[in-house]
């Protein structure tokens, strides 16, 4: 069977939102595609009617083999996500139909577009913009159970209903202003406290005390008795998988950093690892990510834990990868870095450089000793030409020159004379 990402999502959106997100497709609304940092993962960006929205999802093909476009189907209901309202209040939105047939047609089939246009009934679908209106309002009751019965099976705790879950984020609302003051005056941790108080604070009405934010208290109650207890924590992955990961809410952020210094080892763990994985497929300007890398930076991390996430990242990823020396820099876990600053990425040891600047000698011999076999290696090829460069111009700025910077320039000059094009590029370093 051939798997197609358009014939899958087909399978888990109505005939409207299909039909107007193949529009899209065609109408050339995909405008561009970024690689995220999580291996395999894309972000596209796609433009509707009134402002751009940002479409992520894995490119599941390459992470899996796949037996059928259900499966495919069932992994983009729970991994593509789209900044769109559709796609927070109902699911599988147009825009991501729209990336779906974009993939279809990299990989699989670039005839596609046209076997599309030549599709009659495809176009009279696309052409009756009246009737597709008409459908989308009956279907919207559908879509929404259908996205509630996915989020909030029979086993959610019932104070985690949709219902309550929006009203929570309404509560949040009204003292988040105060919450960003205080996180730019006092820093994460005061914020933490002031979160806490927030949502306990009560007032007194006919004779009885009454909690300003009712649902945010409940739910912070509900979870509090069960701290510490690694089996009765269960509640917190619930709020992890069905709030957090769909829409990367702060106020469920706040309450998870909130429990977290009371919670278990082993699920501390779990939960730092999942929610920094999810943050590579989140636009790092977002109010939730800025909020996330403060945490990870605030050294409220202990060694334990950030030691076993880092086991956990470097079993998946391995130590060369992004992700796992970016959790190591985040948290500015010294020892890790110092253990690996030799299997450490060119790039990642530009980074570095700020939080060991007693390793700068170190890791300009690094840079010079790879940098040096680059060269030796490097074909004539002025886009490989192009990349060194970029590398090297990176160093001088970020290190400044140096003695092991100018051996690489000497080598260059005297050992590869022939390859004048990126002696001219190297020339402005001095």
């Amino acid at each position: 069977m051939n798997i197609s990402y358009t014939e899958s999502v087909k399978l888990k959106t109505t005939e409207a939102v299909f039909a107007r997100g193949i529009k899209y497709y065609l109408f050339k609304k995909v405008k561009s595609k970024i690689d995220l940092l999580l291996p395999e993962w894309r972000e596209y960006t796609v433009k509707g009617e009134n402002q751009v929205y940002l479409v992520r999802m894995p490119i599941v093909h390459k992470l899996k083999a796949l037996k059928s476009n259900d499966e495919l189907a069932s992994i983009l209901e729970t991994h593509a996500s789209c900044s769109c309202q559709y796609f927070t209040d109902y699911g599988l939105c147009k825009h991501i139909v729209a990336v779906c047939s974009e993939l279809d047609t990299e990989f699989f089939d670039p005839k596609k577009d046209l076997k599309l246009k030549s599709d009659a009934k495809e176009i009279a679908k696309l052409q009756s913009s009246s009737i597709l209106d008409n459908i989308f309002g009956i279907e919207k009751e559908k879509k929404y159970a259908e996205f509630v019965n996915y989020l909030f099976k029979p086993n959610t705790p019932s104070y985690l209903t949709r219902e309550m879950v929006i009203e929570c984020e309404k509560e949040f609302r009204e003292f988040l202003p105060t919450l960003e003051v205080n996180l730019t005056k006092k820093g994460l941790e005061s914020t933490l406290l002031l979160f806490e108080s927030e949502i306990s604070k009560t007032i007194s009405a006919d004779k009885k005390t009454i909690n300003i934010y009712p649902l945010l208290f409940k739910i912070n109650q509900e979870i509090i008795s069960k701290l510490g207890f690694y089996k009765e924590e269960k509640d917190i992955f619930t709020l992890l998988e069905k709030v957090v990961y769909f829409w990367q809410d702060q106020t469920f952020l706040y309450l998870i950093l909130n429990w977290l210094q009371k919670i278990t080892i082993e699920n501390q763990t779990k939960i730092i690892y999942f929610l920094f994985k999810l943050s590579f497929t989140i636009v790092a300007e977002s109010k939730w990510a800025k909020t996330w890398n403060l945490y990870l930076g605030s050294g409220i991390i202990s060694e334990e834990v950030l030691s076993s996430v880092i086991g956990e990242l470097l079993y998946d990823f391995g130590a060369e990868a992004q992700i796992t020396s970016g959790f190591a820099i985040k948290t500015r876990y010294i020892v890790w870095l110092e253990k690996n600053i030799e299997n450490l990425s060119n790039l990642t040891l530009l980074e570095v450089i700020e939080i060991l600047p007693e390793e700068h000698e170190k890791i300009d011999q690094i840079l010079r000793d790879r940098a040096i076999a680059w060269v030796d290696y490097l074909p004539t090829n002025t886009v490989a030409y192009q990349e060194l460069s970029q590398f090297i111009h990176s160093w001088a700025t970020i290190l400044g020159v140096s003695q092991y910077l100018d051996e690489v320039l000497e080598h260059v000059r005297r050992i590869h004379h022939k390859k004048k094009a990126l002696i001219t590029l190297l020339s402005d370093i001095k």
